[in-house]
């Protein structure tokens, strides 16, 4: 294996609990930026798909739309259960976040 080479496993080996560290308070506006974290996702076991992990998506947090502007800091504990059938050898990982406004 050279330097550039990285084996792999799938993504549902990953899971995460999200949390939310803090939210902008009201402004002198009347904007009131409030985040609810997105549910926990327990890793894959690989034995079933009864527990998907990350490999699909999931979201770490949202917000209402019209609830304000300011500034969510945002967090997550990763748990990843690597699998029995991954050989000795370097990995890389590669986390996409994408925000997505739903509002009209």
């Amino acid at each position: 294996m050279t330097a550039d080479t990285f084996d792999s496993f799938d993504g549902n080996y990953l899971g995460w609990v999200p949390t939310i560290a803090e939210d902008s308070a009201p402004t002198a506006a009347g904007y009131d930026q409030v985040v609810t974290s997105g549910a926990a996702v327990l890793p894959g076991t690989g034995v079933d798909d009864t527990q998907p992990g990350l490999a699909d998506g999931r979201s770490l947090a949202t917000a209402n739309a019209g609830s304000g502007l300011g500034i969510a800091t945002m967090g997550a504990r990763l748990l990843l259960l690597i699998p029995v059938s991954a050989d000795a050898g370097q990995y890389r990982a590669q986390l996409t976040f994408t925000t997505i406004d739903l509002g009209g």
